[in-house]
């Protein structure tokens, strides 16, 4: 655990500003989007005020106010340049913006269509998710790109930071949830299936539990605080991705996991117990990508599927699936009310939990006209590319990354030698494409993969071209490892000196060729196309078939590509320049 308060509070004093939002008057023949700017707003989180229903919009920046009454935006506030999640804080009338393109934690009070935003502190880089632990008056910040969780202090009224600690994680975290009384902190590995249990009072890393999953999109605890509901993917260990496995179900699961919240918090050194598997979808009607999942009161439970663009509610022994928009992702639970914010359409489903019926559908507002990247994102997102929707392309490289799993697909041309599912950040500049550099364009490989490892049907030249744009879009992460120049420059010239300038070089660091690096797969294919080695810090597996776990062991353990083993000073010195990628 390190204090680093110095560095995560704003220095300069708290920005006030105010600004007027956008006031809608609701009359009986109004129009009730006529006032609202036409723009592309991607809500992403919901929160429950008084009689309203806030929404906070990524893209835009701002928060959209709905009367559940009328159902209608009633205002919207300009807030921030791109939010990543909003929280309430209880018995104060004010929200938490985690604003992740500016890297600010805003505290925003609404009040007579006017809005107050202070900028309240600085955060690490890749701001996902948070939490708020009211009694403490700590906020909990979940930083993806720079492997920690951010826990703050505050005074009593939630305006001023008065303590600011990093706790580190073996992996990026995203969803985070408090449990035990908000005594214990619960953090998901945003890409694979790990659990990080963190003491919330000390903050604290105690332990770092392993389920069978990966995508953990969402968590949430039952009414009586004993069981944790986990949504996420699960792929058969060294899946097969042809039509059969996929059509019976036998590759793929989406599911939520419920634990007893007990077994989680144990941190005896055990392996996690698999808990109770809530599959969700079948044969001939799949359910992609499952992210939010909510309890209500009466112990209903909602997840949301987003890559079918459904909710599914269960009670008991009755389940029901009910259609809203596209990618529905964030939800919120008021009495007998489920809200559901669909990213991709911009709009709010809202559901009787009863009647198990969707009621009304709100518009945020008026859509520009999509650009070509803009649809790609869409079509990366939507399960409904594969055969019976059973997976999407966000359900192996994980909102443009990598789930890190090993999977056997043609892209080498056959089956019988599975591979690492690469990354595809920055993938623009690093063909071609595939382990064995046989796909030269990023169109071939997009539509070579929606054929033969979704089995979906063949991309149209419009849907190709989107998402290749929106691939082409993706940008690498920067590296939240910073260690000393001196040391990174001596990096630098061991992997001059030591020839691994051959395979990974200029500004990419990689290149187009295939190389004999002494590794074979279980063809007995020896010809390798190098990955990029940018951001190379952000990848939990390496090599072709994910054998090894630490990028030290790789040169260490494995030597990977050195004639002489390294000291342990040349070890340390090439270990931080690959670090700095």
């Amino acid at each position: 655990m390190t204090r680093v308060a110095p560095v995560w509070i704003l220095a300069m004093p708290l920005l006030a500003v105010l600004m007027v939002g956008t006031a809608i008057a609701m009359g009986a023949e109004s129009d009730p989007n006529s006032a609202l700017i036409r723009q592309l707003r991607r809500p992403v989180a919901l929160v429950m005020a008084g009689e309203s229903v806030l929404v906070a919009n990524r893209h835009s920046g701002t928060i959209s106010v709905i009367d559940p009454t009328s159902a209608h935006v009633v205002a919207e506030h300009s807030v921030a340049t791109r939010i990543a999640h909003m929280v309430g804080i209880p018995a104060q009338p004010a929200l938490l913006v985690l604003d992740d393109a500016d890297e600010r934690l805003l505290r925003v009070t609404l009040s007579g269509g006017r809005v107050a935003v202070d900028a309240i502190a600085n955060v690490p880089a890749g701001g996902a998710k948070l939490s708020v632990a009211a009694q403490r008056r700590q906020v909990f910040v979940t930083a993806k790109w720079s492997h920690c969780v951010l826990a703050l202090t505050f005074d009593e009224d939630f305006e001023h930071v008065t303590q600011s600690e990093s706790i580190g994680l073996p992996f990026a975290p995203q969803e985070l949830l408090l449990l035990n009384q908000d005594r214990t902190l619960v953090v998901a590995d945003a890409f694979g299936g790990q659990l990080a249990v963190v003491d919330a009072a000390q903050a604290k890393l105690l332990d770092v539990r392993r389920l069978n999953g990966h995508n953990i999109r969402g968590l949430a605890v039952s009414t009586d605080g004993k069981q944790l509901y986990v949504a996420h993917q699960q792929m058969t260990s060294l899946a097969r991705a042809d039509y059969e496995e996929l059509h019976w179900g036998r590759m793929l699961a989406n599911a939520v996991q419920v634990f007893d919240v007990q077994d989680v918090l144990a941190c005896d050194a055990s392996p996690l117990a698999p808990g109770w598997l809530d599959v969700h979808g079948d044969i001939g009607s799949a359910t992609a990508d499952p992210v939010g999942v909510i309890t209500a009161a009466d112990g209903t439970v909602a997840v949301a599927l987003s890559g079918v663009g459904e909710v599914a509610i269960r009670r008991g022994g009755y389940a029901k699936r009910i259609r809203v928009g596209r990618r529905p992702e964030a939800l919120a639970v008021d009495q007998d009310r489920l809200y559901v914010a669909n990213r991709f359409d911009d709009t709010i489903s809202i559901i009787d939990l009863h009647r198990g019926e969707l009621v009304e559908t709100v518009s945020l507002g008026p859509v520009p006209e999509l650009t070509a990247a803009e649809r790609g994102e869409r079509l990366f997102f939507d399960a409904r590319l594969s055969h019976d929707g059973w997976l999407s392309c966000h359900s192996c490289h994980t909102d443009g990354h990598s789930s890190g799993l090993v999977v056997d697909t043609l892209g080498d041309g056959d089956y019988g030698a599975p591979k690492r599912v690469p990354s595809l950040l920055g993938t623009r500049d690093t063909g071609p494409w595939g382990w064995n550099g046989s796909v030269a364009t990023l169109d071939a490989q997009v539509r070579k993969s929606v054929k033969t490892t979704m089995h979906g049907e063949p991309l149209t030249d419009r849907r190709a071209s989107d998402l290749v744009a929106y691939l082409e879009s993706l940008q690498t992460p920067s590296s939240p490892f910073r260690g000393k120049r001196d040391l990174i420059s001596r990096g630098k010239a061991l992997f001059e000196s030591r020839g691994c300038v051959e395979c990974h070089t200029g500004p990419t660091l990689t290149s187009a060729g295939t190389f004999n690096v002494g590794l074979t797969d279980q063809r007995d294919r020896k010809l390798f196309n190098p990955p990029s080695l940018r951001a190379i810090s952000q990848r939990g597996r390496f090599f072709h078939d994910a054998r090894t776990d630490r990028l030290a062991d790789v040169l260490v353990r494995d030597r990977h590509q050195l004639d002489e083993a390294l000291s342990e000073t040349e070890s340390a010195a090439l270990l931080s320049y690959l670090r700095s990628l």
